[in-house]
Order: structure tokens, then sequence, then C-alpha cells
């Protein structure tokens, strides 16, 4: 079975342990920036329903595929599924592992094929989880600014990750944009280097809520300026507001359903 460093979801208390994090050893130049961050990241997380979201057991679907996320505690499991000409395939991945079945019997597969899989569901899962991902114990937040997106105040994040904990795409920088007032989290830019390398601005729309959760659906935009992992992808909400990016895809769910875990 192959076992993956992933970014486990954790409770609400991790963006308090963050900001404690934050000042071990002494004060430092990066404290105040990191313990304001941290503060803001707990206001989105309570904004977008977190108390709701760590005993619970989340499906929808998206593309081609039916998800179900489950989280209690500090346990997750991640699952997708779907018919295929080769029987129904079912993809699971959890604190120990990944494996896939096909009409319910576990297959062998090559171990680059298995992390590929593996990985493409962890990440469509992260990004479902947003914002409360961002209180896992690899993310190191820092506040940048404070901005103004089509005409609303915002606060400017950045997210980057220890290497321990923070899976293999550990190396990913994110800015959030945090609503001042209402503490949602309306848009972020990310740059990547595993696959194909680039970077991504998303900007959320649909926004409802489900069984006491936040969900919304994006449109993921990329920018021929901003287009490689080093740029400075907090820019992009400039090029937003001048019409300076290309839409890549749109991020739709459907289908949600919430069930709270009982005890």
């Amino acid at each position: 079975m192959l076992r993956l460093s992933t970014r486990t979801i954790t409770t609400l208390t991790c963006a308090v342990l963050l900001a404690l994090a934050a000042c071990g050893g002494g004060e430092s130049e990066q404290a105040p920036a990191q313990n304001k961050a941290a503060d803001i990241v707990q206001q989105a997380v309570l904004a977008h329903g977190g108390e709701h979201a760590d005993r619970v057991k989340i499906s929808y679907d998206f593309r081609e595929y039916r998800y179900t996320m489950i989280l209690d505690g500090g346990m997750f499991q991640y699952e997708r599924e779907r018919p295929d000409s080769a029987g129904y395939i079912r993809d699971v991945l959890n604190n120990d592992g990944f494996y896939r079945e096909i009409d319910g019997a576990r297959v062998d597969l090559p171990e680059e094929t298995a992390a590929s899989y593996a990985f493409s569901l962890n990440a469509v899962s992260y990004f479902m989880l947003l914002p409360f991902k961002l209180t896992d114990d690899a993310v190191q937040a820092r506040y940048l600014a404070e901005e103004t997106v089509k005409g609303e105040p915002y606060h400017e994040i950045e997210v980057t990750f220890r290497q321990e904990g923070g899976g293999l795409d550990y190396q990913d920088r994110f800015v959030y944009w945090i609503h001042r007032d209402r503490h949602t989290m309306d848009y972020f830019a990310y740059d990547f280097e595993t696959d194909d390398a680039g970077t991504r601005f998303r900007e959320a729309y649909n926004a409802r809520t489900v069984g006491g959760v936040h969900f919304q659906d994006y449109l993921n935009f990329t920018s021929p300026v901003i287009s490689a992992p080093g740029d400075p992808i907090e820019q992009m909400d400039s090029l937003l507001h001048i019409q300076e990016l290309d839409t890549v895809s749109v991020i739709e769910t459907t289908g949600i359903v919430v069930e709270e875990i009982r005890e």
C-alpha cells in the first residue's frame, strides 16, 4: 500500500497553535504578521462553518466522479467513484494510504500510477475543504496587506508549507483574499511545481450553505504575465480588475450532502 504524507484536517484550535508556534523561541520580525494571519484564518474558518466540519461526511459531484470526504477529528478518508468500461471504480485515500477498487475488489497498481491517483484525489478534496485546511500543522501563514478587490475590502494572506507534513506539493505557495467584514475567502491564487508548473487565480461564486457549511464554486484563471512559480501571484487581483486574466476552467460542484458524524 502506498503511504503518503497528506495535509490532514485539524480542529479550529490549530489556528491558535500556529500563532503560538510563531512566537516560539522569542519574538521575531515575522511573529506579528504570523499572529495576525492566524487570527484572520480562524475568523474565515468560523465564517465558513468550521464548527460543523470536524466530524462530518460531505458528498458531492465534481465532473465525472462522486466524491465523499469523511472527517473525524484527526482521521480522514477521501473517496471518489464512477462507472467505467473496466467496472465500477472507487478510489480511497485515508490516514493509512491509497487504494483502488474495481467492482468492490482491490487492484494492484504501479506505484507511480497509485501516487498520481492519490495526488489528484487529495488535491480536489483539499480545495473543497478550504479555508478549513489553512489550520493544518504544516501551514505557515503570513499577513501581507490590506487590499481592495472589486470595490470590497480584503486581507491578503500568504500561505506556504513546512516540508514535514506538507505533502508532495509542499513547495506550492498560496495567497488568499479574505473579506475584512464578512470574513469569507472570496479569492485565492497559487503557484505549483508539480505536474505542469504554473499559476492559478480563483474567484468564488455561487456561495451556499449546506448543513451549516459554506460552499462555493470558482472561476479558474491563469495569467500570461504571472505564469511561473516564483512570480508575484499576490498581484493577480490587480489583473482581475483590468480583465487581464484568461479563463482556464469552471470549478463547479453539485449534489452536496452534509451529514454529521455522531459518536
